[in-house]
């Protein structure tokens, strides 16, 4: 696709997405370019003194096929404590009950870093890691010897377990911690409880309170998972927001329709979201707007502002390994237990061999999004980077395959970040833009 109109909430726009660039065109030339196809010679002239200097002379596509991993994911825990509606890892388990030990994790770091290594990270994930609590201790004080002060860490929670000497250690640590939590009481607790059905959010949230108690240097975030039951993004936004956290939403991954928004649901409640959303932009109210952005909007304000290309949808396998207890290594978190994303075993295989697997597994099967035939002529494909590998595993059974409905909660969501940015002023945009540069681990 040569460029998208976009016409929303008092914007008139004007994408092209082959260079990132937008433009606000009155309703004369809008109606112009509704009737057209591509783009008039004398208007990529002009177009063209808008390009930035290294892309002037640079219309093929690069893609970055470097595999840097600074990054691993220990799955400290195959165990949970919740029994979460719609979780995608058998109940915390993958299909493999256990911890991890600690041979297993220094191993693991010892594989991927060399000693004194700087500006890499380890997270922790789970089931619940928290419930592996003395490994995390022994894990971040070798990665600290080991590896130097240069070592970030992170931790993705339930928040169940975070009393006082968990909040201290992380606090002391400079952990980034990710705490799932689906919205007030009434939502989640009919999407989060316990093994008894007891629901969680009061627990979570008097964990939340425990930690910013500790916790000064403002790395604490929520992730939620929007479903059918809690897609009212207006009243979601507002309760995050009233949290004074950063916070992102993500969409259900399952093939239970029952969970599943509907495209018309989802419309509506983006739409409704962001009418109430640049009401508070064009009234100027942007510390308020700044709270209440989240997720695929930052991605498209930050992506656009900056004007890189993503060919792919995350570091997954190329910045980013994942070693789980047994020591398989798989390309993303979420594929733990699925052959299709593991790529060796940091007890069977060198770095070398691993890396040379996971170079292979992209080049038979994960393609970038240029190639992909759902999103070859997709307008937001530079800003998306192309499907959701689990996504498309659990959905399609299928690598390539796009899932229709959250690439349609991801453009919709997209064009309301494009309309957002439009309204900004030039100061504000790239403050705005440094602020949303984060990837979590969710």
């Amino acid at each position: 696709m040569e460029f998208k109109l976009i016409s929303h909430f008092g914007k008139h726009l004007l994408f092209l997405p082959e260079h990132l660039l937008l433009f606000e065109i009155d309703e004369e030339l809008f109606s112009f370019f509704e009737n057209k196809s591509t783009l008039p010679e004398s208007i990529k002239k002009e177009i063209f003194k808008y390009l930035p200097i290294k892309q002037k002379n640079e219309f093929t596509k690069t893609v970055e096929e470097k595999y840097d991993i600074n990054a691993i994911v220990l799955t400290v825990s195959h165990e949970c404590n919740l029994n979460c509606k719609y979780c995608y890892g058998n109940n915390g388990t993958y299909g493999n009950p256990g911890v991890m030990d600690f041979e297993t994790a220094k191993r693991a770091i010892e594989t991927f870093f060399d000693k004194g290594q700087s500006n890499v990270g380890i997270t922790f994930f789970g089931g619940e890691p928290l419930l592996n609590f003395k490994l995390i201790k022994q894990v971040t004080k070798f990665a600290k010897e080991y590896i130097g002060r240069n070592v970030k860490f992170g931790m993705t929670t339930n928040g169940i377990l975070i009393k006082d000497d968990v909040a201290c250690f992380l606090t002391n640590n400079d952990f980034s911690v990710l705490i799932s939590l689906d919205g007030d009481q009434f939502y989640n607790d009919k999407l989060r409880y316990t093994k008894a059905g007891k629901g969680t959010h009061n627990t979570i949230l008097n964990s939340i309170k425990k930690l910013l108690l500790y916790n000064t240097n403002g790395r604490v975030s929520i992730r939620a998972t929007l479903t059918s039951i809690n897609n009212d993004l207006i009243e979601l936004v507002g309760y995050f927001s009233s949290l004074d956290l950063p916070f992102t939403i993500q969409l259900v991954t399952t093939n239970d329709e029952d969970l599943r928004p509907t495209f018309e649901e989802l419309s509506s409640k983006i739409n409704d979201f962001g009418k109430y959303i640049t009401d508070l932009v064009r009234d100027r109210n942007y510390k308020q707007a700044f709270k209440k952005t989240f997720g695929w909007m930052n991605l498209a304000i930050t992506v656009v502002h900056g004007k890189n290309k993503r060919f792919y949808p995350c570091g997954g396998g190329r910045k980013v390994l994942v070693v789980n207890p047994m020591g398989d290594v798989y390309i993303c978190h979420r594929m733990d237990g699925n052959n299709n994303g593991k790529v060796g075993n940091i007890f069977e295989d060198t770095r070398e061999d691993i890396i040379e697997n996971t170079r292979r597994l992209f080049s038979e099967k994960l393609y970038t999004v240029d190639h992909l035939q759902d999103c070859s002529n997709c307008w937001a494909k530079y800003i998306c980077g192309g499907r959701c590998y689990h996504e498309s595993l659990i959905t399609a059974n299928e690598w390539n395959t796009v899932d229709k409905l959250s690439c349609h909660f991801k453009k919709k969501l997209f064009e309301l970040g494009l309309v957002i940015y439009a309204y900004l002023p030039d100061k504000l945009k790239d403050n705005f833009s440094k602020a949303n540069k984060s990837e979590v681990v969710s």
